[in-house]
């Protein structure tokens, strides 16, 4: 049996990593993803996040899942400050560290949570596509993003979600692009939705 590889020694993680350096959460973000979903890392994680705070990760709980060993925070995250930012932000778990996008087990895909950050680069993922790559935008999908933004910032029960896959071989184009257009993102940039 092989040794578990993980995530972020994955050219996956890099990929998204490289996309993520182009953006920020919004100032007046509402750390929703510290709030509704349960926090999952390995022990690696473990012990990383332990030299922020060993009485919160003592909050984790041990999962076994098909012969994996995990630990999981339910929400709120314990490390969630009092004015809404992460209080061990150096030393986060690699699910926060790529969020809002979540890696597919297939290992060809990654999709993206419709929060403010995530529709903001589906946003500029899809005029990519469409000027770059020259592939239609369908106004289903615009209309789809708009509702699961709008359910995701609103409902405590994110189940109806929809969660956006891109391929990890388009996923590395938009950030070669990114990384190619130095001042891509001007001023007067607005959201297509």
């Amino acid at each position: 049996m092989g040794k578990k590889i993980r995530l972020s020694d994955t050219p996956t993680f890099d990929l998204i990593v490289n996309v993520l350096s182009n953006y920020q959460c919004p100032v007046d973000c509402p750390s929703l993803c510290c709030k509704i979903q349960n926090i999952d890392f390995d022990g690696k994680d473990l012990k990383i996040l332990r030299k922020a705070s060993k009485t919160k990760t003592e909050k984790a709980e041990r999962v076994r899942y098909k012969g994996s060993l995990y630990y999981s925070i339910e929400p709120p995250c314990p490390f969630l400050g009092d004015t809404g930012k992460c209080t061990s932000y150096d030393r986060r778990p690699t699910v926060c560290r790529i969020y809002p996008f979540n890696c597919d087990s297939d290992n060809l895909s990654v999709k993206i949570y419709p929060c403010d950050l995530g529709i903001k680069i589906l946003s500029d993922f899809l005029k990519f596509r469409n000027e770059k790559l020259k592939l239609d935008i369908p106004q289903k999908l615009i209309d789809d993003l708009k509702a699961s933004n709008e359910i995701f910032n609103t409902s405590e029960d994110n189940s109806d979600v929809l969660l956006v896959g891109i391929t990890l071989n388009n996923l590395e184009l938009f950030g070669e692009y990114l990384d190619s257009e130095q001042n891509w993102r001007n001023p007067t940039h607005t959201l297509l939705f």
